[in-house]
């Protein structure tokens, strides 16, 4: 797959591309040659950062062991951050 701070790809167990990516202040999704879905809005930073075994950044592709998503949403009264941190399996 591909990856930076804004975009993801990646083949799926059933042999389709998926894509995941910000564009603008938008979080989308796109699975095979199917259209984007828009997921959120207003997302405020790129989502992605990659890590190594230690879990720290690497642009390496052959290094990165852990994928960190981090969703900045802003609303019109609060601003919310989900995170999480996946394993990447060969």
């Amino acid at each position: 797959g591909d990856f930076s701070a804004d975009k993801l790809s990646f083949t799926n167990q059933s042999g389709t591309s998926v894509m995941y990516e910000r564009q603008s202040n938008i979080f989308r999704r796109k699975v095979g040659s199917g259209s984007w879905d828009n997921l959120l809005t207003d997302i405020q930073t790129d989502p992605f950062s990659f890590l190594d075994s230690s879990s720290q950044p690497t642009s390496n592709k052959n290094s990165v062991v852990f994928i960190h998503v981090s969703l900045q949403v802003s609303g019109d009264t609060e601003n919310e951050t989900l995170e999480d941190k996946f394993y990447v399996r060969n």
